[in-house]
């Protein structure tokens, strides 16, 4: 492969300061997806930037995967699904990338032809705006379906349960009719499955794998995430691209800004607001033609302000 110096340059940087100090006695096989997960939470934590921390995780895949050939000495690239977190008051480096609406509907059919255990999680992603890790972490007793409404009040990172890290990340998001109905009928569906198998109880989680357990984050992504974005021939997106679709839809729609941020469970509007700023109407924007003052309606104005240019 051929690289420019410069990148030359910046992996070897990687490789020395990041990569070996944490992996270097590390055996081949133990370095699974969740020990990459791990290390890419730390180095989130110590307060780089989401890119830069991407960057790293780019590197140590593009490492891995030399070893991941047919004669190689791992069976698949475990870097290979790893997302890196972006801390909530970091604001994108590129803009969001959210479906439209025939994209969401494709990709929703798509989970419910070939994926149909994942298909509830998905349209709540779609419809809620929550977080995958937060998606994950539902429990029924979360659901609300006489108010119509869900309560946030739980994440999973790292494959552990934890609880939001800011006040605002523990809210309640309402539920659209459909999702509503959809969700009954899952519930339905689970206690159906606990007969079949001979489960004791009912899953306490609402989107819950074969086992009856909370979903593997880094099962989900490379085997069924990445499938369907692949079956539906859309460009590709990740889980997080459910929430920016559940906002700028919401936004678009001339939702209120605050409503908005509330739901999605940001620290402010700030940050709701520099997000999603093109999705927002027009009319929800300040004019900047404000600044001309009289200058559009007083034509003696104009004509001083052209001589003088």
């Amino acid at each position: 492969m051929s690289l420019k110096n410069s990148t030359r340059i910046g992996y070897q940087r990687i490789i020395d300061v990041d990569l070996l100090p944490s992996f270097a006695t590390v055996p081949l096989n133990e370095i699974t997806s969740k020990a990459i997960g791990d290390f890419i939470y730390l180095k989130i934590k110590s307060g780089l930037r989401s890119g830069t921390v991407k960057n790293i995780k780019n590197c140590m895949s593009a490492i891995l995967k030399s070893a991941h050939t047919p004669d190689g000495y791992i069976e698949v690239n475990p870097a290979r699904g790893v997302i890196v977190p972006r801390p909530e008051d970091e604001i994108p480096a590129r803009e969001p990338d959210p479906l439209p609406w025939d994209e969401r509907v494709q990709l929703e059919k798509v989970f419910m032809d070939h994926f149909p255990r994942y298909y509830p999680l998905v349209l709540c992603g779609f419809r809620t705006g929550l977080r995958i890790g937060e998606l994950i972490a539902l429990k029924w007793s979360d659901i609300d379906f006489f108010n119509e409404l869900i309560m946030v009040q739980r994440n999973i990172t790292r494959g552990k349960i934890t609880t939001p890290k800011t006040k605002s990340s523990k809210r309640f998001v309402r539920m659209t009719t459909q999702l509503i109905e959809v969700l009954k009928k899952h519930r339905q569906q689970a206690k159906e499955e606990k007969l079949k198998k001979g489960w004791d109880e009912v899953p306490e989680w609402v989107f819950y794998n074969e086992d009856g357990q909370f979903i593997n984050y880094y099962n989900f992504i490379p085997r069924v995430w990445n499938r369907a974005m692949e079956r539906s021939g859309l460009r590709r997106r990740t889980p997080h691209d459910m929430r920016h679709s559940y906002a700028t839809l919401r936004l678009s729609k001339g939702d209120s800004l605050a409503e908005v941020s509330k739901e999605m469970g940001h620290g402010s509007t700030d940050i709701t607001y520099r997000t999603y700023y093109k999705w927002l109407p027009k009319e929800s924007r300040s004019d900047i033609n404000e600044l001309d003052g009289e200058w559009k309606n007083n034509a003696s104005i104009r004509t001083l302000s052209a001589s003088k240019n």
